[in-house]
């Protein structure tokens, strides 16, 4: 697809879930080690519904320090968009679908990225996750998986 009906004013964020936002900290641990490094697993999963020009969007980000092996921050974030021209970006095989416009998927992969960056950062606070930011990064960093 080459992105020709792309229009980003056709596009709104209708709601955003946060499905799960814990942090298992189970001794209590205050400060992590000056050494430590955070470890990041993020996930995107996309999921279609033409009939009411809809997108739903999901982020799961789990966070794990390196060497603090039992503290797990797990954050799952639900963004439902509605594409009002969605019939236009995407190419359906039998009633299932087959491709997203890339320019309608770096959008809304972007947009949930940036916006759940915001979000976990603040459910961090006063946590031993509390100086966590997500890094910045590009949509194409991304493991997409398209659901149905």
């Amino acid at each position: 697809m080459n992105g020709l009906n792309f229009d980003l004013t056709k596009i709104k964020i209708e709601e955003i879930r946060v499905v799960d936002a814990s942090i298992s900290n189970p001794k209590g641990v205050n400060v992590l080690h000056d050494d430590e490094e955070l470890i990041l697993d993020l996930t995107f999963e996309t999921g279609v519904n033409i009939k009411n020009n809809r997108i739903k969007a999901n982020l799961k980000c789990d966070l794990k320090p390196s060497k603090s092996t039992d503290i797990v921050g797990s954050f799952n974030l639900s963004f439902i968009y509605h594409v009002e021209n969605l019939f236009e970006l995407v190419i359906m095989e039998d009633d299932l679908v087959k491709t997203i416009d890339s320019k309608l998927l770096e959008c809304l992969s972007d947009t949930t990225y940036s916006t759940s960056r915001g979000i976990i950062y603040s459910r961090c606070l006063g946590t031993i996750f509390k100086n966590v930011i997500l890094p910045m990064t590009s949509s194409n960093t991304f493991i997409i998986n398209m659901k149905d």
